[in-house]
């Protein structure tokens, strides 16, 4: 999984070229996306994830924008903020489907043992004890609540 949509060259660099950015010198799929295709993307002075989401709109789209917004606000840790295009928009359009490019960053999937759930949960606390604004959506919205386990 992880790479649903697959652009060309050419529209790598057109996507590039509404932030910018490009040529780039080499591009890869990444196979741990859910429901997005990723890619890492290097460029001569550094590396960026493009991300073409495939399965959410424009609307959901910026429903998480909104909520990266809010944490980077909030100076939370272990949260990253899509790259602005010189138009000041963060979104791109490509074949009816919306995007983001990140930064990337490099890292592995970390195993279940006892330091790294112990990280997690310390990032955990750390988010919970964030005030949240209004406008930002609910958990509901978005995945399964108590309501939707329980009925499934």
């Amino acid at each position: 999984m992880g790479a649903f949509t697959k652009p060309t060259i050419k529209d790598l660099n057109q996507i590039l070229s509404l932030y910018g950015l490009g040529p780039f010198k080499s591009f890869e799929a990444l196979g741990h996306g859910i429901s997005n295709s990723n890619f890492k993307v290097e460029l001569s002075d550094k590396k960026i994830l493009l991300k073409i989401s495939d399965d959410k709109g424009e609307a959901d789209i910026l429903a998480e924008i909104n909520l990266l917004e809010f944490l980077k606000s909030q100076n939370f840790p272990h949260s990253i903020y899509p790259l602005e295009r010189p138009s000041g928009e963060v979104i791109y359009h490509f074949q009816n489907k919306v995007g983001l490019i990140f930064n990337f960053i490099e890292g592995y999937i970390p195993l279940p043992n006892e330091e790294n759930c112990k990280k997690i949960g310390e990032a955990l606390s750390k988010l919970h004890n964030l005030k949240p604004r209004s406008g930002l959506r609910s958990y509901e919205s978005v995945g399964y609540g108590p309501r939707k386990i329980i009925q499934y």
